[in-house]
């Protein structure tokens, strides 16, 4: 959860970077965008891998890092692409030509990112605040098991 606020926080924070915006500035709002992913990504590795059953951990680290590797893809293009609409806007108009191919442009694609970040909040609030009581390492299952003993 900690690690979306931070993702959306940075991203909402580069959306009111101009080219007037001091470095200090810039730099704290791509720390904040850094700092959600690295602990959205080290977080979504270990409870995926972590929860997957013995043997399985290999294909579920894969289809994680295949769905990781997709979703910035597809976010990428989209922002891309509200970025150039909103830049074609802006040079069309006199008014807004000033303002043509500047951090303006990216405004509206960045709040859109910032809200699609914010709906990863949703599954996270899904997720119980605790793990249960019951609950072991996969590891220790796995050393456990009558077959690893029988190895051992």
């Amino acid at each position: 959860m900690a690690g979306s606020v931070l993702v959306t926080l940075g991203i909402l924070s580069m959306s009111c970077l101009t080219s007037a915006t001091a470095w200090t500035w810039s730099g704290a709002a791509f720390a904040l965008l850094g700092g959600g992913f690295a602990t959205v990504m080290v977080t979504a590795t270990g409870t995926v891998v972590g929860d997957a059953p013995p043997g399985y951990a290999g294909v579920v680290g894969g289809l994680k890092q295949t769905a990781m590797n997709i979703g910035p893809t597809l976010g990428i293009a989209v922002a891309a692409g509200l970025m150039q609409a909103e830049a074609f806007a802006a040079a069309s108009s006199p008014p807004l030509k000033a303002l043509a191919g500047t951090a303006h442009t990216a405004q509206p694609a960045l709040l859109a990112l910032a809200a699609v970040a914010a709906l990863g909040l949703l599954p996270g609030l899904l997720l119980p605040a605790q793990p249960t009581p019951n609950a072991r390492h996969p590891d220790e299952t796995v050393a456990t098991s009558p077959s690893r003993a029988a190895e051992t």
